[in-house]
């Protein structure tokens, strides 16, 4: 089969959409499909290159990219770094990216639609259709977020109706009312009439959580028969770093990984938490380890200041193997759930393939990691409250904290739990969504006709 993938984000970036993707379309060249992809450049990454067999397109603009990598926290390319360790806000780095970000959020942000890729859509559409001039192909997939990569589809399905167009959500789009993609007070019904338009005219949409689907099923019914969950993917070839990153002694150490966000993924409830176990509970044994970006919260860190770089530590951005055998060497691995129903942050795989014991902080009482993790065994869920947390909830924790779990026990987990989230189990369910072969689309019959769900808006 030869595939089409229009993903911003692709290896060696950084970030959900590029490790799944990576993994799957490497684990398809592996069964001999061809797979060409079509990403986003970011400085340090080759125009053109094949990786495990996949052929990588990479365009766009090199002064709009590293300025928008300056300012962006937690969104598109970005590459491994070394481990940034000190206290909150006192790097000069950081301090340079704050003042862009202002500056970012009171321009281009406030008139950009549909995202901050609509410069990439141009050029991804231009190499898009140089890949379909040169070559047959089966089925095409685009990835969100960013939504543009939809958008640069949804242009190619209008002249290309015969090819099979899979749309694979990251990230909702018309409905991410927390951390919104553009400019909601322009552009709230355009939003919602794109992404109308989208899955109407694509053949299958994927999205990670049941959530997401129900919403989506409510607000598009027309689409619902069309829409899949395929969750979260673990990475089987992902390394760890050489040498030991958390110290080995008696100590309890709590390690949360990923990024903070002020609207959908607080700390506060959780520092309180810690605040009380350290003082009426476990003491100068309980430290609290933060690996990854946590610029948006940095606020809430404050009334922490005498435990910070001691037993409240914030290690910043770190290498993927790094925060990789943080988590090996965890005794508890915290997850901040969203304050959103459909949203699941893609970190809990691996984190309960750690075989692990899983702190989990609900934000709202319909938390998706909440249901996520109703399965596995050594979790425990809490939903903040404002205010100290009450003693019936904190003696539960008191009790989760000292529980310890054996090291036969949690191999099984880690074995199990692996093999549902592995590349051989989420390929599949992708296959399953694609062309069959007898169906193989030809360039040369190329239209240009509109169908009826075109009506409306021009998206070209």
């Amino acid at each position: 089969m030869r595939i089409l993938l229009i993903t911003y984000s692709y290896s060696p970036a950084v970030n959900p959409r590029a490790l799944r993707w990576s993994e799957i379309a490497g684990y398809w060249a592996k069964q001999g499909h061809q797979v060409d992809v079509v990403a986003a450049w970011f400085p340090g990454a080759a125009r053109k290159e094949s990786l495990g067999g996949v052929n990588v397109f990479r365009v766009g603009g090199a002064l709009f990219e590293r300025a928008r990598m300056l300012f962006s926290q937690g969104t598109g390319n970005r590459v491994p770094r070394d481990a940034q360790s000190g206290h909150v806000g006192r790097r000069q780095d950081d301090a340079l990216r704050r003042i862009a970000k202002r500056i970012h959020d009171h321009t281009w942000k406030l008139v950009y639609w549909p995202d901050y890729a609509v410069p990439w859509y141009f050029a991804a559409r231009r190499q898009t259709r140089r890949c379909l001039a040169e070559k047959r192909y089966d089925a095409m997939i685009t990835v969100s977020l960013p939504f543009s990569a939809h958008l640069a589809g949804y242009w190619v399905k209008r002249r290309y109706p015969a090819l099979t167009w899979l749309v694979d959500v990251g990230d909702p789009f018309c409905f991410m009312d927390q951390t919104p993609p553009n400019n909601q007070m322009l552009y709230a019904r355009l939003n919602v009439a794109t992404e109308r338009r989208i899955f109407s005219t694509a053949d299958a949409i994927s999205v990670t959580t049941e959530g997401t689907r129900d919403r989506y099923a409510a607000m598009f019914p027309e689409s619902a028969a069309r829409i899949v969950v395929i969750p979260p993917l673990l990475s089987r070839h992902a390394s760890a770093a050489p040498g030991a990153v958390l110290p080995r002694d008696e100590k309890i150490r709590l390690v949360f990984i990923g990024t903070l966000y002020r609207a959908i993924r607080s700390p506060d409830f959780l520092l309180r938490l810690f605040a009380r176990l350290r003082h009426e509970a476990f003491g100068e044994r309980l430290e609290l380890h933060f690996f990854g970006q946590i610029e948006d919260c940095e606020r809430s860190f404050t009334p922490y200041e005498t435990l910070l770089g001691q037993a409240l530590v914030v290690h910043g951005r770190v290498p993927p193997a790094m925060a990789r055998q943080a988590m090996r060497e965890a005794d508890i691995l915290v997850n901040i759930g969203n304050a959103t129903s459909y949203q699941l942050p893609s970190k809990l795989v691996e984190y309960v393939s750690a075989g692990k014991r899983i702190l989990n902080i609900a934000m709202i009482p319909e938390d998706a990691s909440t249901r996520f993790l109703r399965e596995y065994p050594w979790a425990l869920s809490l939903c903040r409250r404002d205010g100290e947390p009450d003693d019936a909830m904190y003696a539960r924790l008191v009790e989760f904290v000292a529980r310890n779990i054996d090291e036969e026990t949690a191999g099984k987990a880690r074995e199990e739990w692996s093999r549902r989230f592995d590349v051989e189990a989420i390929a599949p369910m992708y296959d399953a969504m694609l062309v069959k072969p007898e169906t193989r689309f030809r360039p040369d019959r190329e239209t240009r006709t509109p169908r009826a769900a075109d009506a409306g808006t021009r998206l070209d």
